[in-house]
C-alpha cells in the first residue's frame, strides 16, 4: 500500500506538474490558449478544493492527456502509469471490468430479445464512469464474451449465455405427509 501524501505537498506537486506541461509543450511548439485555460483551470480547481486534481479527459492538438479525478491523500487502487509526451500520469480506474457491467446492463434491463447494443452503451454511461473512448474496448469485450460463450448474440441483440446465467437452485424434497 503506498503511503499518503500529506495535503501541504499537493499544492507543489500541482505546481511542477503546470510548469513541466509548460515546458514540454513550448519545446514541441504546440502551446496552445487551450493549454492555458487548461492550467489555469486546475490550478483554479486545485485551490478550491486544496486536496484534489480534477481534471477531466481533455483533446489537445491531437494529444489526448488524461488525467482521472482522485484525491492524492487517499490510497491508490489499480493504478496504472501511463507514458504520453514523456510525462508520467497516474489514472485511477473508477469502474468496473467490463465484463462485469455488460452482465449488469443485461440481467437489469432483462428484455425478452436481448439488450441492444446502444441501450447497453446508455446503461453503462449512465451507471458508470467510463472514458470517452470506451466503445471500442466494449466492442472488443462483447465480441470476446460471445466467442466464449458467456453471452449468445441473437440478430442485433446480446442474452446471457449458459455459462453467465445463474444456476437454478435445487427443489428441496417435500415432507412426506403424516396420516
Amino acid at each position: 500500500m503506498p503511503p499518503k501524501a500529506p495535503a501541504k505537498y499537493v499544492h507543489i506537486v500541482l505546481c511542477v506538474l503546470c510548469f513541466a506541461l509548460c515546458v514540454v509543450f513550448f519545446v514541441f511548439h504546440c502551446f496552445s490558449w487551450r493549454l492555458l485555460l487548461l492550467l489555469v483551470s486546475v490550478f483554479s480547481l486545485h485551490l478550491l478544493e486544496k486536496t484534489h486534481i480534477l481534471v477531466e479527459y481533455f483533446v489537445l492538438t491531437r494529444r489526448i492527456l488524461c488525467i482521472n479525478t482522485h484525491t492524492l491523500t487517499q490510497n491508490l487502487t489499480r493504478t496504472r502509469i501511463i507514458i504520453s509526451l514523456s510525462l508520467y500520469i497516474i489514472i485511477n480506474d473508477s469502474h468496473p471490468s467490463y465484463g462485469d457491467m455488460i452482465k449488469a446492463a443485461i440481467s437489469t434491463l432483462k428484455e425478452r430479445s436481448g439488450t441492444s447494443l446502444p441501450a447497453l452503451k446508455k446503461y453503462i454511461e449512465g451507471n458508470f464512469n467510463v472514458p470517452d473512448n470506451y466503445n471500442v474496448v466494449l466492442k472488443r469485450v462483447l465480441k470476446s464474451m460471445v466467442s466464449s460463450g458467456k453471452l449468445v448474440k441473437v440478430k442485433a441483440s446480446f442474452k446471457l449465455g449458459e455459462a453467465l446465467k445463474k444456476a437454478p437452485k435445487a427443489k428441496k424434497p417435500k415432507a412426506p405427509k403424516k396420516k
